[in-house]
């Protein structure tokens, strides 16, 4: 992503445009799972764009990478700053804008009992 900053700026757009362009479902679906697993780790050099070899054009971010700092406690259920908005807000409202944004696909409520009442 720090290369793509660097392309926008010598091609009259912005990140976040050309994340608009080219995959807005990715980008929210990154979020989400970032929030979901605690991953708070999610700056400039990890995360970023396919490139086409041949046109040297982006394709689509790639695919989830770098998780290696997930499954951290957060100090709230708000999770950390998000680092991938241009935007200040938490990973949860980042979350909850994809969710918005793409939908969500659960088959039913999470049953907090379920959690309460496991000894694993």
């Amino acid at each position: 992503m720090e290369y793509a900053s660097i392309y926008a700026a010598h091609h009259d757009t912005t990140v976040k445009e050309m994340i608009v362009r080219y995959d807005p479902y990715g980008y929210h679906i990154m979020n989400i799972v970032d929030y979901l697993v605690g991953n708070t780790d999610r700056h400039w050099r990890n995360w970023g764009f396919w490139i086409d070899n041949r046109t040297n054009l982006p394709l689509k971010l790639h695919p989830l990478m770098e998780l290696n700092k997930s499954f951290l406690a957060y100090d709230s259920t708000d999770g950390a700053r998000c680092l991938t908005s241009d935007v200040p807000m938490s990973q949860l409202q980042a979350t909850m804008a994809g969710v918005r944004s793409v939908g969500k696909s659960q088959i039913r409520e999470v049953q907090k009992e379920r959690f309460e009442s496991d000894s694993r």
